[in-house]
């Protein structure tokens, strides 16, 4: 497969190639949607930098940027349908606790029993 970006760059002729694997993303229904681009040294992360940013700059391409506030919703949604799957005990996904608490606060609590694939924050308590 030939992959070909908007003004003719081809991410073989750069050395770049493609593979195909399952994702350990959080969203579930993207687990099976992942690719890794395999950049062979650190000079082909610069063709693939020009690449990205040729991708972005292209009208045709239809990026779309999106509000901090439009994303915060979307995740909370998201979370609310269960199609997340988190740990808001890891460290790594305390700051996500505190978005969740901020879209709670305008549209709702979220039930944490109707959720397969959340497991809440415990809090501690402060001595």
């Amino acid at each position: 497969m030939s992959l070909t970006c908007p003004r003719d760059i081809r991410l073989k002729d750069k050395c770049l190639t493609l593979r195909q694997v399952d994702s350990n993303t959080c969203y579930v229904r993207m687990r099976t949607y992942h690719t890794n681009i395999v950049v062979p040294t650190i000079w082909e992360l610069g063709d693939l930098a020009e690449i990205i940013h040729s991708l972005v700059q292209d009208p045709q391409m239809n990026c779309k940027y999106f509000p901090v506030n439009d994303l915060k919703v979307h995740y909370y949604n998201t979370l609310k349908q269960d199609l997340i799957t988190i740990d808001f005990n890891i460290r790594t996904n305390k700051n996500k606790w505190d978005v969740l608490k901020e879209m709670e606060k305008k549209y709702g609590l979220v039930d944490f029993s109707q959720l397969k694939n959340v497991v809440p924050l415990i809090e501690k308590r402060k001595k």
